[in-house]
């Protein structure tokens, strides 16, 4: 995998990826190229200490999602999309990095947030990460 590294956010170093679309998210900031329609960079930022993904294009907020952290699942309690990036995909774009990054912390997904499972019977690929 290449990253490089910049300042983007006080709670996230920022690193663009260069590697396959599904590459696991660390904690930070990721540019990954556009799925959703919307022209322009795309930026995934974790920000920890607020509990939140956001999902950035070219500056805009594009969308975020919420979550609660407890013993081996994280909890997905909000996922929200600006009117201008609704249908895009970009929702879509960020659950899929979220997933990503749950997995890739052996955790998994509580779907609290209504969109969850909506968007995971649409990937049902992903259903294995599901909190029974």
């Amino acid at each position: 995998m290449l990253w490089s590294t910049t300042q983007s956010h006080p709670d996230a170093a920022r690193r663009t990826i260069r590697d396959p679309l599904r590459a696991a998210l660390s904690p930070g900031c990721v540019t990954i190229p556009d799925m959703t329609g919307s022209k322009g960079e795309h930026v995934i930022e974790h920000l920890e200490a607020q509990r939140r993904f956001r999902l950035s294009v070219d500056g805009a907020e594009a969308a975020v999602l919420d979550y609660l952290e407890r013993p081996g699942v994280r909890d997905v309690t909000h996922t929200y999309a600006d009117p201008r990036f609704r249908g895009t995909g970009a929702a879509s774009e960020l659950v899929q990095r979220v997933f990503d990054d749950t997995r890739a912390r052996g955790l998994k997904i509580v779907p609290s947030c209504p969109y969850i499972p909506v968007w995971v019977s649409r990937h049902p690929d992903e259903k294995d990460l599901i909190a029974r």
